[in-house]
């Protein structure tokens, strides 16, 4: 055999390991491509994922389940407004009667299970007596039911009180119906969870 017909061999030997090494390099990269675009769009997923909003909670909101005998619940600029009537209280008292105890238990055992809310507990007297005494019955009221909800195992820091007196009646002061509605308790809960 010639020598040239031995070099027109030799390119096919010679060219058969560099295609085997361009189709060894072209499948690495396209792996490697493949690869490179994929991680990115996990982590957008990945992403996406945890900025997602949990879905809501099914069943009866805050308002519902507060809602009951003896209270009344609406919501308004200020928040949602748990009213607990005169029931609470014998004229010119501040201590609570034995009867609302199972009504402030139902109404303690909804807010244990929203240990982050904070609650605002406003006391409110009728207009009899002097302003200064309503005052200081009104803010007595109050924290006889804050006092009441930290027994019942809600945070101190959790709850505060307040008291309006006469400032801030719900229905006339004429007559007896109407101010023993006005000697009433309100939670406030400011921030109520949607």
């Amino acid at each position: 055999m010639s020598i040239h017909a031995r070099l027109l061999r030799r390119p096919k030997q010679i060219h058969r390991p560099t295609q085997v090494r361009r189709s060894t390099e072209i499948r690495r990269l396209t792996q490697t491509a493949s690869r490179s675009a994929f991680l990115p769009v996990l982590g957008m997923a990945l992403l996406l994922a945890s900025c997602a909003k949990s879905p809501a909670p099914q069943g009866p909101s805050l308002a519902d389940q507060l809602a009951g005998d003896n209270r009344t619940v609406t919501q308004e600029a200020r928040g949602l407004i748990v009213s607990l009537p005169g029931i609470l209280f014998d004229f010119d008292k501040a201590t609570l009667r034995a009867e609302t105890i199972s009504t402030l238990e139902q109404v303690a055992a909804v807010l244990r299970e929203y240990p982050t809310l904070e609650i605002r507990v406003e006391g409110h007297t009728d207009d009899v007596g002097s302003e200064s005494y309503n005052q200081d019955l009104s803010e007595r009221r109050a924290l006889a039911v804050r006092d009441f909800l930290v027994d019942s195992g809600m945070a101190p820091s959790q709850v505060q009180s307040a008291g309006f007196g006469e400032s801030l009646p719900v229905a006339p002061n004429s007559s007896p119906e109407g101010r023993q509605r006005n000697r009433r308790v309100d939670l406030v809960i400011p921030d109520p969870p949607q």
